[in-house]
C-alpha cells in the first residue's frame, strides 16, 4: 500500500488525534491494484486503445463508511468527532 496518499494520511492524522470528522462528505472511488493492472494489460494488447487515455473508476466509499468500519473494529480509536468546518482549527492546535 501507499503509506503517503491522501486517504492514508487522513486516517493516521485522525487516528494520532484520536478524532474523526463529523458528518464529513467526502468520498473516495477505491479500485484494488489487481483490477487495475488487468484493465492496464488488456489496453495493452487492444490496438484501438493505443494512444489513447482511460480513467478507471472503482466503487464509491465515503469516508464516514471507512470511519464506522474502523470503529467497529477498534471502538475506542475515535474518542472525539469534530465538525469539518472546525477541523481545521483542531489539527492546528
Amino acid at each position: 500500500s501507499n503509506t503517503n496518499d491522501f486517504i492514508n494520511i487522513l486516517l493516521r492524522c485522525q487516528t494520532e488525534l484520536r478524532a474523526s470528522v463529523k458528518n464529513t462528505n467526502i468520498s473516495f472511488r477505491l479500485l484494488p491494484v489487481d483490477t487495475c493492472a488487468k484493465a492496464l494489460v488488456q489496453l495493452a494488447m487492444h490496438p484501438q486503445a493505443s494512444g489513447k487515455c482511460f480513467d478507471l473508476f472503482g466503487t464509491s466509499c465515503s469516508l464516514s463508511l471507512i470511519h464506522q468500519a474502523v470503529t467497529k473494529r477498534w471502538p475506542q480509536i475515535f474518542e472525539r468527532k469534530i465538525e469539518q468546518s472546525d477541523w481545521h482549527a483542531f489539527v492546528l492546535k
